[in-house]
């Protein structure tokens, strides 16, 4: 006895605050976790304030096609580029190491193995037959030549990218060809996110994009340069986003991969490629074998564009 206090009633009292405290972090978890999808829709909602959307319209994309398995690929479907030339899909499986081929609407068409590519994570696609295959384990983009009749492809040569290598499964991981002016574009997935820009017609001169233009993101599993607005389009696994950015290194736009957004029933699982056809169509390839294909809204449009109007008709007045 202490003061008159036994030290059961003291073990007591000690037990029932621990008890209380307990039941109070417990009840939050459950709250926070009942909320957690409204918390992540006013995040993404305060992330689009301040978009200013080129006329790509990237956050008027809508799913038409969704969670659809590619027949015939099990797993490890990764990178994809759209090729005018062929008017298909291209992607590749990094094990084994393969190209492979798809309509735009999902239907594998055909496959070749890659000799000398070692892990091939990206693809872009530069024009003719020719694309630029990034590996990872060897931070390096190999341009090659590819003939899918014949089923051969030759190696052309290679650009490799200093410290893409170094971390395991945290290297190269996007790449993206802007036929205009032969510049490559190379990102690096993650710790720390890199996205390089490779002028090939002036000696392989490279510069480094702002880190700052990627901050909303936690990783890059993709790349896709869009001509028409001169932009960058990054897709990122971890995040659930596509980010517009700018020649001027600003987001100008993003699309969200989650539920209830952008037509999508469900988060899109792992997104791992990216890529837009000719008629402005985007599509998206998710491990192990999923295919998306989403449309511009028109109505969207219509609306993005009234209310564009309507905004320089107040400031004219």
């Amino acid at each position: 006895m202490r003061y008159g206090i036994s030290r059961d009633v003291i073990c007591y009292g000690f037990f029932m605050r621990l008890l209380k405290r307990c039941i109070v972090v417990v009840l939050f978890g459950v709250i926070l976790f009942m909320v957690r999808d409204d918390i992540r829709y006013v995040y993404q909602l305060i992330l689009k304030y301040g978009d200013k959307p080129s006329a790509l319209t990237l956050s008027g994309y809508k799913a038409v096609i969704q969670e659809k398995p590619v027949a015939g690929i099990k797993s490890n479907l990764s990178g994809l580029t759209y090729s005018a030339e062929d008017r298909m899909l291209f992607a590749v499986i990094n094990n084994p190491p393969e190209l492979v081929w798809l309509t735009t609407e999902g239907q594998l068409v055909g496959r070749m193995p890659l000799q000398g590519i070692y892990d091939p994570e990206s693809i872009a696609w530069s024009g003719g037959n020719q694309f630029q295959i990034g590996s990872e384990k060897e931070g390096a983009v190999y341009k090659t030549q590819v003939d899918i009749q014949r089923g051969t492809m030759q190696i052309i040569s290679m650009v490799k990218l200093e410290g893409y290598n170094k971390t395991k499964n945290k290297g190269l991981e996007g790449t993206a060809w802007d036929a205009k002016n032969e510049r490559l574009y190379a990102a690096k997935e993650r710790k720390p996110i890199v996205i390089k820009e490779v002028e090939m017609s002036k000696n392989g001169i490279t510069s480094v994009l702002p880190s700052t233009v990627t901050a909303s993101i936690s990783d890059v599993s993709g790349l896709e340069y869009y001509a028409p607005t001169d932009s960058l389009l990054v897709l990122s696994d971890e995040s659930k986003m596509i980010l517009e950015i700018s020649s001027e290194w600003r987001v100008r736009d993003r699309l969200f991969l989650t539920a209830e957004w952008s037509g999508l029933r469900d988060d899109i699982p792992q997104p791992e490629g990216i890529a837009m056809d000719d008629e402005n169509n985007l599509y998206i390839v998710s491990e192990p074998n999923l295919f998306y294909k989403f449309s511009r809204d028109i109505q969207n449009d219509q609306n993005v564009f009234l209310l564009s109007h309507h905004a320089k008709t107040v400031q004219g007045y």
